[in-house]
């Protein structure tokens, strides 16, 4: 199985994101304006990769991720954007700055107890009121990736949102009803989630 810190992770990422066909019918542009439509505000995204949200949000927000080649991708193409072990001592990981987390397409890299300790490393960035966003794939996509350790559906999504003390905002089908997750590699799983304290 492919690790996700490896250089061929990100080629693999730049690869699939700039197929001509991409290029061409630009199926990206409802999940960014549909990213835009949750007004993230200055966003915190986790595992960032080579910065596909970065670029939807007009620079309003800062990556971090394991993936050395990745980040240097994001760093390359503008953005501001840290290694894990980068960002504990950078000027974004002062007291809580951000309006949103953004985990997207990540938390199906991993099992329960890691997603729970890796929301509680960046939950005290995030304002108080502030929303977390997490956005994994449904069942075609959850098969596409051999690095997908375990699918992370709505109920996946609110024990995290649980074990860390999040209210529920929202939660649906994007862009496609439920019942096309089996079928439509791009279903997704979002939820949305507010911090209290």
């Amino acid at each position: 199985m492919q690790d996700t810190t490896e250089p061929s992770y990100t080629s693999r990422s730049i690869r699939l994101q700039g197929a001509a066909w991409k290029q061409l019918l630009r199926p990206i542009d409802p999940y960014k304006l549909h990213l835009r439509s949750l007004n993230p505000g200055f966003m915190l995204e986790i595992g960032c990769g080579v910065g596909r949200n970065l670029g939807f949000t007009h620079g309003n927000c800062v990556g971090v991720d394991h993936n050395l080649s990745s980040i240097a991708h994001c760093r390359d193409m503008g953005f501001k954007a840290f290694t894990t072990t980068e960002f504990p001592t950078s000027e974004f990981a002062r007291g809580a700055q951000f309006d949103s987390l953004l985990m997207s397409h990540l938390l199906e890299h991993m099992d329960h107890p890691t997603r729970v300790d890796l929301l509680k490393t960046y939950l005290p960035r995030l304002k108080i009121g502030g929303k977390v966003i997490m956005i994994t794939p449904q069942e075609r996509g959850q098969a596409s990736d051999p690095t997908h350790v375990e699918l992370v559906g709505f109920e996946e999504q609110a024990a995290l949102a649980r074990s860390c003390g999040l209210k529920p905002l929202k939660s649906y089908s994007f862009p496609f009803m439920r019942f096309m997750g089996p079928y439509f590699i791009y279903n997704e799983f979002i939820s949305v989630w507010q911090r209290e304290s």
